[in-house]
């Protein structure tokens, strides 16, 4: 089997590690945009005290053993176990991770380093590995269309739920235990890997019965948070990414993380930063820019998270409070320039951007001479290595924002490996986690996915629920509507 792709390691100098992830903070500044836009030493003076409180509040949480399931090691319970599921998930045509929103995002995430869209069209020869898919939702005709891509047979299924699953979940799982009977009576329960909280929830029920591969999960791994947990490490180690290495680059990373000042703690920087400019600057939206296609599935996550923990409108005390959380969209450049540098240099001045840029790609391929057959005006690009032109017109952008006094932080991330992508996760949550305290909400409160989850269930017939059924029905049918 031939070797997968693996990103190239930044050769490190001297035998030292290679080089963290960094902010770029330069696009932020007062002094570059102006004190409208931009953060002013004062700014930050004035944010101090709050700044202070959050990381104090970190610091007890962690003392206190409140966020010991993020504080990720290379010494992960179970890993030994998690890298053999993975080598059995390896050994099928295809891995279809079949979950709710958070935790599908998590799994793409991993998926899109390996650029599924096209890997999937190789030969097992060139691929190395499975073909990768995430069902995320109960849209009937791609979920159908999935069964024939992915057909059961010959494909290896991760569900991942909770205590409570919500409806489509089940119903996904339904339909899949029925496919995998017909398909092989004999061993259906091999083309399945299920992964929920320990304890006696439907779903760890239903695989302790029948002898499925249960992989438990840990407080604090639902949603998004799930992404650095066992489930989503399934997903990298099937896409061939190490395990070992995400964690290791996410222990590294939490060293920094740990630091009361943000001038040496990253995330409580970007925490900062988030909160000062929906507060005092006017800007409640983030764009996450990333230069690298693949890093679509990070751009998703971080909307997902970042809506998830701060859309909220109760302390963690329950208290009624005006509502929070902007909105973050995600984007990839260049090919998404026209389209958003256009709203974002010549729209309102609503968003503050996230930048971030990879130094060093996997391929580094070059322009080929033109030779005998030119295409007129193109000289210039004879020899040019396309990852040097990406890089080149990230910093134009840059520039371009700048001189608009559009607020930008650059994520410089050293390489597409493990270790980076493992940092960069852990850059998120703990940003997250920040954020949301200085907000005074909960990061890990979601009531309005549960009332979402309640509605489905209701919608699916549930006897408990048909009130609340009836009410949908009567409203769907209502002879009142306004229709053009």
């Amino acid at each position: 089997m031939q070797t997968e792709r693996s990103a190239p390691a930044i050769p490190p100098a001297g035998g030292a590690p290679a080089p963290d992830l960094c902010l770029d903070l330069t696009g932020i500044r007062a002094e570059e945009i102006g004190p409208s836009h931009g953060l002013s030493p004062v700014d930050w003076e004035r944010a101090g005290p709050d700044l202070e409180r959050v990381a104090d509040e970190m610091r007890r949480m962690r003392i206190d053993g409140v966020l010991e399931p993020l504080e990720r090691t290379p010494r992960l319970p179970g890993i030994e176990r998690l890298r053999a599921i993975a080598d059995h998930c390896r050994s099928f045509d295809g891995f279809v991770a079949v979950a709710p929103g958070g935790p599908a995002a998590s799994a793409r995430l991993f998926h899109d380093l390996r650029f599924p869209e096209l890997m999937n069209l190789l030969p097992v020869s060139r691929r190395g590995g499975p073909r990768l898919f995430v069902s995320d939702g109960l849209d009937p005709d791609r979920f159908e269309m999935l069964l024939e891509t992915a057909p059961p047979g010959d494909t290896v299924y991760h569900v991942i739920g909770d205590a409570d699953p919500p409806a489509d979940l089940v119903i996904r799982m339904r339909i899949l235990v029925q496919k995998l009977r017909e398909a092989r009576p004999d061993r259906w329960r091999d083309h399945l890997v299920i992964s929920t909280p320990p304890g006696d929830g439907v779903l760890s029920r239903f695989a302790r019965e029948h002898g499925i591969t249960h992989l438990a999960t840990g407080p604090r791994e639902e949603g998004c948070f799930s992404v650095l947990g066992s489930a989503g490490l399934l997903s990298a180690a099937v896409a061939g990414i190490p395990p070992e290495e995400i964690l290791a680059g996410a222990e590294r990373f939490d060293a920094r993380c740990r630091e009361r000042r943000p001038i040496e703690n990253p995330a409580l920087a970007l925490a900062g930063i988030l909160w000062m400019m929906d507060r005092a600057k006017g800007k409640p939206n983030a764009a996450v820019w990333s230069f690298a296609e693949a890093l679509s599935g990070f751009g998703a996550w971080v909307s997902r998270l970042w809506s998830e923990s701060f859309g909220k409108r109760r302390t963690p005390q329950g208290e009624a409070r005006s509502p929070v959380g902007g909105l973050a969209i995600d984007s990839i450049g260049p090919r998404d320039r026209e389209t958003l540098l256009q709203r974002l240099l010549h729209g309102p001045s609503d968003f503050w951007i996230v930048q971030v840029r990879v130094g060093r790609p996997a391929f580094r391929s070059a322009v080929p001479a033109a030779g005998d057959v030119r295409i007129e005006g193109s000289e210039h690009l004879d020899g040019r290595r396309i990852d040097e032109v990406v890089a080149l017109e990230a910093s134009g952008m840059e520039m371009l924002l700048r001189d608009e006094a559009r607020p930008l932080v650059g994520i410089e991330l050293p390489d597409f490996s493990g270790g980076s992508i493992g940092q960069l996760c852990q850059l998120f949550q703990w940003t997250t986690i920040a954020a949301a305290m200085l907000y005074h909400v909960d990061p890990f409160d979601r009531p309005a996915v549960a009332e979402g989850r309640r509605l489905a269930h209701a919608a699916a017939g549930r006897p408990d629920l048909e009130n609340l059924r009836n009410q949908i029905e009567t409203h769907r049918a209502d002879p009142g509507r306004y229709r053009i």
